[in-house]
């Protein structure tokens, strides 16, 4: 019985498949970041805008990510109509002092858009420096003048009643 010993050489060749076509956009969102700057931790920012703008075909619907320390809210109802707009609205409500940033992305299933969000919480008022040192001074004199300062970080004016010191 005669075997037959068969040797097959397999080449592998350089190709690529692409699945799928590019598509464009199904809508437009400007702008793609909001800067709220800062703002005291507790309270709400003026709200800042975002316009969309349905690129499609047809209606589309969409979706906001969940963000903490910032709110969104549209004008749009349902689904936006072909060539339609709408507003977005961003406020930042920080919940502790420091930096915070996010990514609101918008998202119809199909386009994704993501929009940087970034602002500071602060307190109220901040006094510096924290402590004051004016070292040995001798009875019945005076010592050097210090410099407090008083920073409002707030938006309204702040009514300052009266300053003393602990220790008359």
């Amino acid at each position: 019985m005669k075997q037959y010993i068969f040797v097959f050489r397999v080449f592998i060749l350089g190709l690529t498949v692409f699945a799928g076509a590019a598509q464009a956009a199904d809508f437009t969102l400007t702008p793609r970041k909001l800067a709220f700057g800062n703002q005291v931790v507790g309270t709400a920012s003026t709200s800042q805008d975002l316009a969309l703008k349905n690129t499609a075909t047809g209606p589309i619907t969409f979706t906001l990510s969940p963000l903490s320390d910032y709110a969104t809210s549209s004008s749009c109802s349902g689904a936006v109509p072909k060539g339609g707009s709408c507003t977005i609205s961003v406020s930042f409500s920080p919940t502790i002092t420091g930096s915070s940033t996010a990514t609101l992305t918008v998202s119809d299933g199909v386009t994704s858009i993501p929009v940087a969000l970034s602002g500071t919480g602060v307190v109220v008022t901040t006094i510096s420096p924290a402590t004051l040192a004016f070292g040995n001074v001798a009875e019945n004199s005076s010592s050097s003048t210090s410099t407090v300062t008083l920073t409002n970080n707030q938006s309204v004016a702040l009514n300052l009643i009266s300053a003393s010191s602990p220790n008359p």
